[in-house]
């Protein structure tokens, strides 16, 4: 499963390019904080363990369409947000359980961890049959700093230098500059 660092990245993204009245606000960093909040929220369940340790099962209340869902409905509910479910609040959400479908062990042609995608209807694991990235380990706050940890921060790191690269290129090719940040952002 991915890190914070690939999750944080992939909201950042969303909010460059997905810009809705139910996530924007008048201050750009505030919905900026949101898209970050909503995609990491799944991984929430990480910190009953590590603050108080607490056996919580991680991934299998939260890592599901149907929390996103759950999610989506609250943040619609949220006064002066005006809708019942919020699609783009799904989609962030779903996003994090896309990137964690594609987290393993090992990069490359082997099975992913897998996600209760359809939990509480059912409870079973779905599988990437590729894995690319690794994700870091959370067993506890020495894990969280270990050497391993720190190669697949680096290793996410290089994968996001690519993809930026790659888009910026491809901006360029087609004669576009990259977005840029504004105040009304």
């Amino acid at each position: 499963m991915p890190s914070t660092l690939l999750h944080s990245f992939s909201g950042v993204v969303f909010w460059r390019s997905y810009k809705t009245s139910s996530l924007s606000a008048r201050n750009g960093e505030l919905s900026l904080t949101a898209c970050l909040v909503l995609v990491n929220l799944p991984d929430f369940d990480i910190l009953p363990r590590l603050l108080f340790g607490l056996p919580v099962k991680h991934g299998l209340y939260t890592h599901n369409f149907f929390f996103a869902a759950l999610v989506a409905i609250f943040w619609g509910l949220w006064p002066g947000k005006g809708s019942l479910f919020c699609l783009p609040v799904f989609a962030l959400v779903s996003l994090h359980l896309l990137l964690d479908f594609m987290g393993g062990p090992h990069l490359g042609v082997h099975s992913s961890h897998g996600v209760p995608l359809f939990y509480p209807f059912y409870a079973a694991k779905i599988s990437s049959p590729l894995t690319f990235f690794p994700g870091p380990i959370h067993r506890g706050w020495a894990s969280l700093f270990s050497l391993h940890n720190i190669a697949v921060l680096f290793y996410e790191s290089l994968v996001i230098g690519v993809i930026l690269t790659l888009w910026r290129v491809c901006l360029k090719a087609l004669g576009r500059r990259s977005p840029s940040y504004s105040q009304n952002n």
